[in-house]
């Protein structure tokens, strides 16, 4: 018991479930502050991966998530959803269990509430073989977006803030990524236009990816380095900071 007779918590783990607890000099509790939860959608590039490698992965700190979790600080609760070769909503014949449209609604209902929800994909729907292009991808997006409206996982069934990414354009590389991408380079220019139209069409809020990062020169041309994850991460937080008080 403080001086004030009112119990204390450990100061070492300051969260409770969905709730930041604010404590005074004596580690007394002051009062609770429900967290945000604020989710990222995305494929590799959210996940950290490491260009040119064999499935490596940059630490936390280093993620889009991670940046941004550092950014927004304890009141937030930044929910990683990323998954190495996701699509839209397109089914990839080589890499099953890729469709993003499908997995979407187990990941609202598992997270839910969810205050803020960011969409950065589109990156592996212009593999070679699929013979797709960001007008499709944006077509994918906007399937996204009325699943989210739908599921009613907002706080109180509100529909939750929605930021959509255009993904990072690809660059000319040494090392193509196994060939997949071969003649992305120029469609991937298109992202941004697409995906503008697209969240112009529906309402929700947009980001261009490619004016904050863009793959290394020495990489695979398709994933973003530490310093592009740590770039994005700090552009989502700025425009959540710059929109929502």
């Amino acid at each position: 018991m403080s001086a004030a007779g009112k119990s204390s918590l450990p100061i070492e783990n300051p969260r409770r479930n969905d709730f930041c607890l604010l404590k005074d000099r004596n580690n007394s509790i002051l009062y609770d502050i429900e967290m945000k939860n604020y989710l990222l959608f995305g494929d590799s590039n959210t996940w950290g991966y490491r260009p040119a490698s064999d499935g490596e992965r940059f630490p936390f700190a280093q993620r889009i998530g991670g940046v941004l979790q550092n950014r927004l600080g304890d009141s937030a609760r930044v929910i990683e959803e990323a998954l190495n070769g996701r699509m839209t909503h397109w089914e990839d014949p080589l890499n099953p269990d890729k469709n993003g449209a499908k997995q979407l609604p187990i990941i609202l209902e598992t997270h839910r509430p969810i205050d803020f929800i960011s969409i950065m994909l589109g990156t592996n729907d212009l593999k070679r073989y699929l013979n797709l292009n960001p007008i499709d991808s944006a077509m994918g997006v906007s399937q996204l977006i009325d699943t989210i409206r739908e599921s009613q996982c907002g706080r109180n069934g509100v529909t939750p803030e929605i930021l959509v990414i255009a993904p990072p354009q690809y660059v000319d590389t040494n090392q193509p990524f196994g060939r997949l991408f071969e003649g992305a380079v120029e469609k991937s220019k298109c992202f941004p236009s697409a995906y503008k139209e697209i969240t112009n069409a529906q309402g929700v809020h947009f980001l261009d990816a490619s004016k904050s990062a863009t793959p290394p020169a020495s990489g695979d041309g398709v994933h973003i380095d530490e310093i592009g994850s740590t770039a994005i991460g700090n552009a989502i937080a700025d425009f959540i900071q710059a929109n929502f008080k």
